[in-house]
């Protein structure tokens, strides 16, 4: 497994800058080449399937609202405690069949629902939580909760 740290992410976001041995560039603008490493690799990790992130939510019936925190689909299935069905995406050729699910604004709906018994199990990745560190010094005790990574002076946290 790779593992990344503060210094890592913004010595890779000052090198696709070009700017890595440069004092040119603000804070803001570090913040800025931070982020969207992180965004780039949180991307990557969804690509490849890893896991770390995954949520769930389980409902009952033919539509649900998504989470506040939905960013992206990995898969919906039944259960029933025992086993998985795997529910396909809606094609806009289906009209028979099925089960099928679709993403109509933000709500999942079930068409054609199988069995009213088992819950529909919806796997997805949140939205990513944006990192950044403080321009002054900080202390770590006020915002120890949310520390990633500690670089030097520089404390990366989520925001």
């Amino acid at each position: 497994m790779t593992t990344y740290n503060a210094k890592d992410l913004i010595e890779q976001a000052q090198m696709l800058a070009d700017l890595q041995n440069s004092d040119f560039i603000s804070w803001k603008e570090n913040m800025m080449f931070l982020d969207n490493a992180w965004a780039d690799l949180y991307q990557q990790i969804i690509n490849h399937g890893d896991k770390s992130f995954l949520k769930t939510f389980s409902f009952e019936g033919e539509r649900c609202e998504l989470p506040r925190d939905f960013y992206q689909l990995q898969y919906v299935c039944y259960n029933d405690g025992l086993n998985e069905v795997p529910i396909n995406r809606k094609a806009k050729t289906s009209l028979t069949g099925g089960p099928f699910y679709d993403l109509v604004e933000d709500e999942i709906v079930i068409y054609n629902r199988m069995n009213s018994l088992r819950k529909v199990v919806v796997y997805y990745y949140p939205v990513r939580d944006s990192i950044t560190y403080a321009a002054d010094d900080q202390k770590i005790g006020a915002i120890d909760g949310n520390i990633i990574d500690v670089c030097d002076k520089n404390v990366l946290y989520r925001n």
